[in-house]
């Protein structure tokens, strides 16, 4: 079976820099801003890092979700989940 979907635009993905760097804090917000601003965003993959500290996950989302109020489709991705105890 096979599924086909056309869209008039073409799907583009931008890896911008990390919202948590010790450096370059000033330059990395404004990669961001800039890329945010360039066009209409249809959707954000966000990564995460796990983290066995819940309150620091919480705190990531939380400053994630400030930054990114007018964006649609926010979509959080948590990775190194295989770290979880059993």
């Amino acid at each position: 079976m096979e599924c086909k979907i056309e869209y008039d635009t073409p799907l583009v993905f931008y890896d911008t820099p990390g919202t948590t760097a010790h450096k370059e804090k000033l330059d990395h917000a404004g990669h961001l801003k800039f890329l945010l601003e360039y066009r209409p965003v249809n959707g954000i993959f966000v990564l995460v890092k796990f983290d066995s500290r819940i309150d620091e996950m919480l705190f990531i989302f939380s400053k994630h979700k400030n930054m990114l109020q007018n964006s649609p489709n926010i979509v959080y991705v948590i990775t190194h989940i295989d770290t979880v105890p059993k």
